[in-house]
């Protein structure tokens, strides 16, 4: 189950992208992730976790999601009124601005591992705040407990491999983005060495195939989102995403040596610019 809806803001220059973005602005409380574009990103009222254009030198937004302020939780009216002193009274205030709420939209226009990883992080932490609040003390969070109860912000401590997953992440995209600024060489896959980059992402064996699952624009992006949260919880990804990217590797290191590219004595010399991928607008309309 998730807390939020998850969407793919359209970036095509027509009249139905127009009026999707607009609905979708207008019914929604709306947090972007990674929202690039500016005419779209002034528009997301919740703010933007972003660390490309005028956002350049923050963190990547999956580091973002983990120390910002949880986008539909409203304790603020809580804390004020005092009724933080009563646990039950205030659960039951917030509930009730809660109903009365418009629903929380989170947004991007280019579902990658660094957007749809922020998202899944957003939605774990979410949970364990809500668990806090129905009194449900048992709740899982993945190490130890550090949670204040309302008008403060969750703390939650995960365990240290999900930690250093959400940093993988954060350090390839971040290194991704330099690279789409200034070009830099790297191998060329070979045999001896079928995932030499440590820049390309879909070049990274360790983040191949969870990349190739949240980019699959053919599934809607909730699934993404939750096969993202359990592969930062657990490590799990999905097997059928990790058997294609094998076989893409395969595919190329053999249309590679039919070049004559793919031997010993050409890999020391093999670079090539890095340019990663950017497919066309892939809208995911809220249903109505």
């Amino acid at each position: 189950m998730t807390n939020y809806v998850f969407a793919t803001l359209d970036t095509s220059n027509t009249v139905d992208a127009a009026i999707a973005n607009n609905k979708l602005f207008a019914e929604n409380n709306v947090l972007g992730i990674e929202v690039t574009m500016p005419a779209l990103a002034v528009r997301c009222g919740l703010g933007n976790l972003d660390h490309h254009g005028p956002d350049a030198g923050k963190p990547a937004a999956i580091q973002q999601a983990l120390e910002c302020a949880l986008p539909n939780i409203l304790y603020v009216g809580c804390y004020v009124s005092g009724c933080h002193k009563d646990p039950a009274q205030c659960l039951a205030a917030c509930m009730a601005m809660r109903r009365n709420e418009m629903p929380t939209v989170l947004a991007t226009v280019k579902p990658d591992l660094d957007s749809v990883g922020a998202m899944a992080l957003l939605d774990l932490r979410t949970e364990a705040r809500t668990a806090l609040d129905a009194g449900l003390c048992n709740f899982n969070v993945p190490r130890g407990e550090e949670l204040e109860f309302c008008g403060m912000e969750l703390k939650a401590l995960f365990r240290d491999d999900v930690m250093q997953r959400i940093q993988k992440i954060a350090d390839a995209d971040t290194a991704a983005l330099a690279a789409s600024a200034e070009w830099q060489p790297h191998d060329l896959p070979s045999r001896d060495n079928p995932w030499p980059s440590t820049v390309s992402i879909d070049g990274n064996r360790e983040l191949a195939a969870i990349a190739a699952a949240v980019a699959d624009f053919k599934v809607p992006l909730e699934t993404r989102v939750e096969a993202m949260k359990r592969w930062l919880l657990t490590g799990e990804e999905p097997a059928e995403y990790r058997e294609k990217v094998e076989k893409e590797r395969q595919n190329m290191i053999e249309a590679l040596e039919n070049d004559g590219l793919g031997s010993s004595s050409h890999r020391a010399q093999s670079r090539v610019p890095v340019r990663q991928y950017r497919p066309g607008p892939q809208v995911h309309r809220m249903p109505v």
